[in-house]
């Protein structure tokens, strides 16, 4: 149903972060990325969205983007799960990002 929302809707930025969240549960996170990335242009202050959007960074091991994603995510503030949880990915990226 999303699929068919973002062909009527391809500019809206709701409909890429629900599809963009559904391809990181599927593993499909090129595709995830790519999704959030374009909703995180019009939805800057979305702490959901850029945390979803920093582990699918790392699944890709793109380190130097997840820690930024993560980072934000934290200074937005919102909500205490999403942080710990962001945290601990903040942690994993800073690391594996150390050369």
């Amino acid at each position: 149903m999303v699929q068919k929302a973002r062909q009527f809707y391809p500019d809206d930025a709701d409909i890429a972060k629900v599809l963009g969240i559904l391809s990181y549960r599927r593993q499909l996170y090129p595709r995830s990325v790519e999704l959030l990335e374009e909703a995180a242009k019009r939805r800057r202050d979305d702490s959901e969205l850029l945390y979803y959007l920093g582990v699918g960074l790392a699944q890709l091991k793109q380190w130097k983007e997840c820690k930024a994603a993560m980072e934000r995510t934290l200074s937005l503030g919102r909500s205490p799960d999403l942080a710990d949880k962001a945290k601990q990915t903040l942690i994993e990226c800073s690391e594996r990002g150390s050369p």
